[in-house]
């Protein structure tokens, strides 16, 4: 799945799912909780001008 140089909506339309503001330019797609809910893997994407041009997955409390 290619999202740098697409714009959020486009990203939340190939992922399915609604993205969550983290900060100012930093949103994130929640995709799958472990432990009962309290590690969930998200993709974090970093945006400029509402272009993405990054993104990387982590897994967070």
């Amino acid at each position: 799945m290619m999202l740098i140089g697409k714009t959020i909506e486009e990203a939340e339309e190939l992922v399915g799912q609604k993205t969550v503001r983290m900060y100012s330019s930093r949103y994130a797609f929640e995709l799958k909780r472990y432990c009962f809910g309290l590690l969930k893997r998200r993709l974090h994407i970093s945006t400029c001008k509402g272009i993405i041009y990054d993104c990387h997955f982590r897994i967070d409390l």
